[in-house]
């Protein structure tokens, strides 16, 4: 009778430890254990979205060229150890300056991706994560989050992406799919989900980035293992769907990514005519070779 007595008491007491200990790491160390769950997600993802897609990507015994619209040396660390003997060599593109120097692998370079100074075809691949929705749009986080279109968005997307698909032989972009009506990546809070409207303007949908590069060869492609539920886990609706949601992500096809039921799109884009054909060349604007190329 007394241990029947003890074992209800002490379920209260175990819950308010760990509440106590939960304010504690919050407090304390929470930063830190967030920290380290964030670079094991990035490793992750490095790991088994990024390293696949190198390595389809690669022919030939020359350097495999990579340019990375709008990222950072961060997203790209976890697989650099994988890549040995693989003679990468990676240009991350941005707008600012980043506190970073170059190195054997990495060429940091300010620039608009509107207006790329490199040759045709110069890149193997170019990777955009979470970039075209910014474009032609314009934000605001007071008093609450807010996109307005501009009467030039799809001008400037089209653009964008021309560019791209001009220096690169294969281009991977993702974003938050316009068609799923909630937004997990752009709200008051990381991984908050956001209800919005499918006539916003803000995410586009497949239909419109193929609608974007008429010609070209457009796939959607499931987002798993591009996901990694990182900031939704944040939130219990994170915890509770992470996992039903990684495996209904595995199984999903093309036709069901490019769908409303799938929360975020990743799209490999490659043009219908080569990069330096003739017909691509004259089609293209001249622009100057980059340093090094041939």
């Amino acid at each position: 009778m007394r241990n029947q007595r003890w074992r209800p008491s002490l379920i209260p007491a175990v819950i308010r430890g760990c509440i106590v200990v939960g304010r504690i790491a919050g407090l304390s160390g929470g930063k830190a254990i967030f920290d380290s769950v964030s670079a094991f997600a990035r490793s992750r993802r490095a790991r088994r979205h990024l390293l696949p897609l190198l390595k389809a990507a690669r022919s030939g015994d020359g350097p495999l060229r990579v340019l990375d619209v709008g990222g950072t040396a961060n997203f790209w660390r976890p697989i650099i150890p994988l890549l040995d003997g693989m003679n990468v060599r990676i240009t991350v593109l941005n707008l600012e300056p980043r506190p970073a120097a170059d190195d054997e692998t990495f060429t940091y370079v300010v620039g608009n991706a509107c207006a790329l100074e490199y040759a045709d075809g110069y890149f193997d691949v170019v990777i955009s994560s979470g970039v075209i929705e910014h474009i032609g749009v314009e934000e605001t986080s007071v008093p609450r989050y807010r996109v307005t279109p501009l009467p030039n968005r799809d001008e400037l997307r089209a653009a964008f992406l021309r560019e791209l698909l001009r220096v690169g032989k294969t281009i991977y972009l993702d974003c938050p799919n316009g068609a799923f009506p909630i937004d997990f990546w752009h709200s008051d809070g990381p991984g908050r989900p956001r209800f919005h409207s499918l006539r916003e303007g803000f995410l586009p949908t497949f239909a419109e980035i193929r609608a974007l590069v008429p010609g070209a060869r457009v796939e959607a492609l499931s987002p798993y293992q591009r996901l990694q539920f990182r900031q939704a886990a944040q939130h219990w609706h994170g915890r509770l769907l992470a996992r039903p949601a990684e495996w209904y992500l595995r199984w999903m096809p093309s036709w069901l990514a490019k769908s409303a039921l799938n929360p975020f799109l990743v799209v490999r884009i490659k043009s219908a005519v080569p990069a330096g054909s003739p017909a691509n060349a004259a089609a293209a604007t001249p622009r100057r070779a980059a340093p090094g190329s041939a």
